[in-house]
């Protein structure tokens, strides 16, 4: 007989077979039997979660990443009047989980980690894909002034 290490909440006793791809190890997983969810059952959940709270998993998104609380980001987009800092327009981007227009994207130096300001999403992935380089910008903007004539 096989030493039951885990038990799942869902799918009950499991095995030590069973553990070691799909448990969750925790700080909190102590003892020998832990009464917690399998990472298939945890993930779900999450899944369910986020689904369900989209505003509160990109507001802790922003503050994990930039250390950025709701009303400060709400204060950079009413000073930028909601606008894209490159190019001037709103966001148009369409977000699954609210199922709306996304916000703007909050424009940062890796280097640093400085916040600069926010961005719609093609105009945060122009500077990430010339990998911040002003040569890689200015090599893209000569090529562009090249063949429009």
């Amino acid at each position: 007989m096989k030493d039951i290490v885990k038990i799942c909440k869902v799918h009950g006793e499991l095995t030590a077979d069973q553990v070691q791809p799909t448990f969750n190890k925790t700080k909190t997983n102590k003892f020998p039997y832990s009464h917690a969810h399998c990472r298939e059952c945890r993930n779900a959940k999450m899944r369910n979660w986020k689904s369900r709270n989209p505003i509160n998993v990109r507001n802790q998104n922003r503050y994990t990443r930039f250390r950025l609380r709701p009303h400060e980001f709400e204060n950079l987009v009413s000073e930028q009047g909601n606008k894209c800092a490159i190019c001037f327009e709103p966001e148009t981007a369409i977000n699954s989980y609210i199922k709306g227009i996304d916000s703007l994207s909050v424009d940062h130096c890796h280097k640093t980690g400085k916040i600069r300001e926010l961005l719609c999403k093609k105009c945060n992935a122009l500077i990430g894909m010339s990998r911040e380089s002003i040569e890689i910008l200015q090599s893209a903007i000569d090529y562009i002034r090249r063949h429009n004539k």
